[in-house]
């Protein structure tokens, strides 16, 4: 299982409309995606992937917890153990993600998808940046601004 983990508020959001297209082409490669949705409601969907609701002010309290019940499950073969977490969030977020017990020590890898909208990319991101497994960046500019300070990081269009 692969564990996305966004801004999921169905009145809209950048976010919201990435991580949506990055679990359909997952699902459609064979993929079961589970994503931690701040904001989302629990209204009715039919995208073709589970979506775990957490309040838009509690996601970065509550997601920790989400994510270590999925890696339990997982571990007890009560649900699909989860492979990859993959937070799509601006860049401070993503650092505070970092910290998390279950990524700090690497339960599951990361793969952090996030903009970069100006340069050059600050050594302090860098170093944040650095402590990912992987880096998807949702423009080219971005893209190069994370290869110019040294960080393998893919364009995700």
């Amino acid at each position: 299982m692969i564990v996305l983990f966004s801004d999921l508020d169905l009145r809209g959001s950048g976010y919201m409309n990435i991580t949506i297209a990055l679990a359909n082409q997952l699902v459609k490669r064979g993929r079961k995606v589970t994503v931690l949705g701040m904001g989302y409601s629990g209204a009715a969907h039919d995208w073709p992937f589970q979506i775990i609701p957490i309040q838009p002010n509690k996601g970065m309290q509550f997601a920790p917890a989400m994510l270590q019940n999925l890696i339990s499950l997982g571990q007890i073969e009560a649900n699909e153990p989860p492979e990859v977490f993959i937070p799509l969030l601006d860049i401070p977020l993503q650092k505070n993600i970092l910290s998390w017990p279950v990524i700090g020590n690497r339960v599951i890898p990361m793969a952090g998808v996030f903009p970069i909208e100006s340069g050059p990319l600050v050594p302090s991101w860098a170093n944040d940046l650095a402590r990912m497994d992987a880096r998807m960046v949702i423009s080219r500019f971005g893209t190069k601004q994370c290869l110019d300070a040294g960080l393998d990081a893919v364009h995700l269009p």
